[in-house]
């Protein structure tokens, strides 16, 4: 009897967990589906679509125009954020990184970096973002210190 018991409050556990998983998937696609400015901006960073559906505006090595769809965020900078090394270096994007000031080499944090001699510590690449410069890297594509981003 006890066996019957249990099993029956695991089968309750799960069919309300499952029901949860179920509500908060309804929810969340609503959300998406409302145009929340988060899915505007992940559709931004993953796909190279402005909100108003519009390709955002890009630029070739060479400087010839291109379809943001063509080139969007996550191409070089990896749906994670965390960037990538190829031939070119394509830094981390992701907040924690951002607003800190960003080295040439390996990426350390501030409290690691000043542990490390003056001979190993590389030099400024550019200086941490805060909310007006990373508005004006993503407006405009110009870098914390008002440098062309590439």
């Amino acid at each position: 009897m006890k066996a019957i018991k249990e099993c029956c409050y695991g089968f309750f556990i799960f069919t309300i967990t499952l029901s949860m998983l179920f509500v908060l998937s309804v929810k969340a696609s609503a959300v998406q589906a409302a145009g929340h400015p988060l899915s505007a901006g992940e559709r931004m960073y993953r796909e190279g679509v402005l909100p108003n559906g519009k390709p955002m505006k890009t630029v070739s090595v060479e400087g010839a125009p291109e379809r943001g769809s063509v080139y969007s965020c996550v191409g070089c900078h990896q749906r994670s954020g965390l960037g990538a090394y190829d031939e070119i270096r394509y830094p981390a994007v992701s907040g924690n990184r951002l607003f800190q000031p960003l080295y040439s080499g390996p990426e350390y944090t501030p409290a690691e970096r000043a542990r490390l001699n003056k001979y190993l510590q590389k030099p400024l690449v550019r200086n941490a973002y805060d909310d007006i410069s990373l508005a004006n890297a993503i407006r405009n594509g110009r870098n914390a210190d008002g440098v062309k981003l590439n």
